[in-house]
């Protein structure tokens, strides 16, 4: 138990001291809240304000930004630099880096989206009209999902810059296919064929039911299954292909 706290100290200190990190992960985000607010302020989108539809995908924007894009880049950065091939030799385990590395992401996962629910109040009026607790459930299984996904990538790839790359050509169709910030039903049918295999498609659409048309469990489960799946193949191609150097 030490070891795991001084590994989420560690891990805490290196991202508070990466400022490209501070930005993406905290005021891009909210720059982005901003921007598709005051553009489609007083449009309504299946009768709502664009920005309560939108919210969501904001917010599984940024998590996808911490969780797959972050936290791969910085293991392929920490593996280029020798840095886990010192720790290899040291009593510290596999399972107890990853877990520093998912304790630390899932924090600043929480604390962001936070940060875009109060901004959305506060400036556009939005609100999340569901159960918070289950919107916090879901955004947990989607956290889990794209970090395992993240650790996935970065045993890919031998380098910051190919991580990069390759995080961002996973993270954009992730993104746009996955109904980030328009309404699937909006797609060619071949597009929406791929859509929705997509852990972001259901992540989105599970949150948004929550968030602003207060769906329960019952009415959101039927957009889990393809979460867990993605979660239970990325975690074991992830542990599968772990290495140290």
């Amino acid at each position: 138990m030490n070891t795991l706290i001084a590994q989420i100290n560690l891990e805490s200190k290196l991202f508070l001291r990466d400022k490209r990190s501070l930005f993406m992960t905290f005021a891009f985000p909210v720059i982005m809240v901003f921007i598709f607010g005051w553009a489609f302020g007083n449009q309504t989108w299946s009768g709502l304000p664009a920005i309560n539809y939108l919210l969501p995908g904001i917010i599984v924007m940024a998590l996808m930004m911490v969780a797959l894009n972050n936290n791969a880049v910085k293991i392929a950065g920490d593996r280029e630099k020798g840095i886990y091939r010192r720790l290899s030799l040291t009593p510290l385990k596999k399972q107890t880096l990853l877990m520093g590395h998912i304790f630390i992401r899932y924090f600043i996962i929480i604390v962001s989206t936070l940060l875009l629910i109060v901004i959305g109040a506060i400036f556009f009026k939005t609100h999340i009209v569901g159960n918070v607790f289950l919107f916090l459930l879901v955004l947990t299984l989607g956290a889990l999902t794209f970090m395992a996904l993240g650790f996935f990538l970065s045993n890919l790839v031998k380098n910051t810059n190919s991580a990069l790359t390759l995080c961002m050509a996973v993270l954009f169709p992730l993104m746009f296919l996955g109904g980030c910030f328009w309404n699937l039903d909006q797609m060619p049918s071949f597009l929406r064929t791929v859509s929705d295999v997509l852990p972001t498609t259901h992540l989105n659409t599970a949150l948004r039911m929550i968030a602003v048309q207060g769906g329960g469990f019952s009415q959101i489960w039927p957009e889990l299954p393809v979460i867990l799946g993605w979660l239970v193949g990325c975690s074991i191609l992830a542990v599968k292909f772990f290495k140290w150097e």
